[in-house]
């Protein structure tokens, strides 16, 4: 009879709304402490004495490396004359960061994570592109953590420069039009606001090139509101920055912007907390806004932000019966992408909602990712099935 590692419980609860509800394991969310070091080494053992025991290790490993030893690559991201693109040969613990040129031959070596550990434990989170591509701000996280640290690389020589942005997580880098800042949002350093609960108080900074994270500027805050979170966005049109304002996992957020190039307060465009908000892009005048209000499986409505009034709004793509999970504007179009019958279709638009296609995929399977933007002549499409690997299409 196997004998599990002892997994106390503590006497702690939590009283939400006259409801007290345990919580015994917390101590293990204390990933640092000698407790919950203890415990993941006892389970660790006897996981390690099984398996040795069993006299099948060897064999399990073997099948294990043969089914992941196959070549794998991300949609390529074009900026600038240049493709980026991800690839993992096969067994590689980290996939490693490459750029070809857009007309033209040669493949160049970015950014290879497996040189920065020993164990292959430190993993690329975030990746954001100058426009010309000639900066890489890109974030990593160590063993599988939340927390990561932000550096920036240029990309034409290799050179990874002096900045350094730290006690940030859920947070994408977004560059300004000039290349010299980013935005981003963080959590207060330790010791910053200690009276505060863990991972509250996210805000939103700008970061500009060769200046230390202490001078970084304060853009958005939300004390009054420690739970809300914050993700910066930049449209592909380079005219706003929006924030998402996000609350633990709940689909719903809230959505804030102003211009990029004003000081003024930011306007709370829709901060009621009601439904999903997730902007597609900005055409026009109009924010173009992927939601569930109303729609419980998905529409895409324009917002005229210069009379935002829900009265006003307009529906640009339908709801239909399959559920509308991810859209982009690509080549002057809408690319809207859809679960149906639990796998994806990909569908066409016009700016204006008339539809044109349905793109023909290789079969029934999951499209992963999605990349082209509104200038560009092509769509790059992540694609995988369950009798098919993953494959790039274009």
């Amino acid at each position: 009879m196997v004998e599990y590692p002892d997994s106390p419980r503590d006497n702690v609860f939590d009283d939400f709304h006259g409801t007290a509800i345990a919580d015994p394991y917390r101590w293990l969310e204390e990933m640092d402490s000698s407790r919950t070091r203890d415990w993941v080494d006892a389970q660790n053992a006897l996981t390690a004495s099984l398996l040795d025991s069993s006299g099948r290790r060897d064999a399990l490993q073997r099948r294990m490396r043969e089914l992941w030893d196959f070549p794998r690559q991300s949609a390529p991201v074009r900026r600038g004359d240049w493709y980026f693109y991800s690839r993992n040969d096969g067994l590689q613990p980290q996939p490693v960061l490459y750029r070809r040129p857009v007309d033209g031959d040669g493949e160049f070596m970015v950014l290879d994570p497996n040189d920065l550990s020993a164990d292959g434990t430190v993993a690329v989170m975030t990746q954001s592109f100058t426009s010309d591509g000639g900066l890489l701000a890109y974030s990593l996280a160590e063993a599988g953590s939340d927390w990561q640290t932000a550096h920036v690389l240029d990309t034409r020589t290799g050179e990874v420069l002096d900045d350094v942005v730290r006690w940030i997580k859920f947070t994408p880098l977004a560059w300004t039009p000039s290349g010299d800042a980013f935005y981003y949002s963080r959590y207060p350093a330790p010791g910053e606001m200690p009276d505060a609960p863990p991972s509250t108080h996210h805000r939103v900074y700008l970061h500009r090139l060769g200046t230390d994270q202490s001078e970084d500027e304060l853009i958005y805050a939300r004390p009054e509101a420690p739970d809300l979170g914050f993700l910066p966005v930049i449209t592909d049109d380079d005219e706003l920055l929006v924030l998402h304002g996000w609350e633990g996992t709940d689909t719903r957020n809230r959505l804030y912007y102003r211009r990029l190039d004003s000081r003024e307060a930011f306007v709370r465009l829709l901060d009621d907390f009601d439904a999903k908000y997730q902007v597609v892009g900005h055409h026009d005048g109009r924010l173009l806004v992927l939601t569930d209000r109303q729609a419980p499986r998905g529409s895409i409505i324009a917002i005229d932000l210069e009379n935002p009034a829900r009265s006003s709004w307009e529906t640009i793509v339908e709801e239909t019966e399959d559920t509308l999970e991810f859209a982009s504007i690509v080549a002057g179009r809408l690319v809207v992408g859809r679960l149906r019958h639990a796998h994806h279709v990909v569908s066409i638009y016009e700016m204006n909602g008339a539809a044109v296609r349905e793109l023909e995929l290789p079969g029934v399977g999951t499209v992963t990712e999605m990349a082209g933007k509104p200038w560009h002549r092509e769509l790059f499409i992540g694609f995988q099935s369950f009798v098919q690997p993953p494959a790039v299409l274009r």
